[in-house]
């Protein structure tokens, strides 16, 4: 019983991790399209659009700057 409540710990904190790693990622993102003169509006649009390879590249080791 023990190790199911310690799977399940784990795999709470691994969540937790995923979830603060996209938030600091989009951060920056957002940050630098606010530094270029882009809406914030405007940069989550683009983001929501095109998610996919902007994740993409960002697994592929591309700075965000």
């Amino acid at each position: 019983m023990e190790a199911v409540f310690v799977i399940i710990g784990l795999v709470a904190v691994y969540f937790a991790y995923m979830f603060v790693r996209f938030a600091m990622f989009k951060s920056k993102l957002m940050h630098e399209f606010g530094k270029h003169g882009v809406s914030y509006i405007a940069a989550d649009l683009f983001f929501a659009n095109y998610s996919g390879e902007i994740n993409g590249l960002y697994n592929d080791g591309v700075s965000v700057q």
